[in-house]
């Protein structure tokens, strides 16, 4: 009797199917993800929001998470800019 595995990020990226992440609201790092799982994505970051802290995980599409990470990126620049201004 086998035990059934997901496939990797990698590969359902590669495969093109409907992925969603649950990552760390403060550094955008995935910690996890459901192939055609928009549900259990969801339920995921709930469970993971009431063990370590309201509003310290969250869920999205593939496509989705990697506009919030560019955003998340270039604001990180922006403060580093500012920071050697100062």
């Amino acid at each position: 009797m086998g035990i059934a595995s997901k496939p990797s990020l990698e590969d359902c990226v590669k495969r093109k199917w409907d992925v969603y992440v649950v990552y760390e609201e403060e550094t955008k790092d995935i910690v996890d993800h459901y192939p055609f799982g928009k549900t259990s994505s969801e339920t995921s970051s709930n469970a993971r929001n009431s063990k370590y802290g309201p509003l310290t995980h969250n869920f999205a599409s593939w496509d989705r998470y990697l506009f919030i990470l560019d955003q998340h990126e270039k604001h990180v620049a922006q403060l580093a800019e500012i920071e050697t201004r100062l």
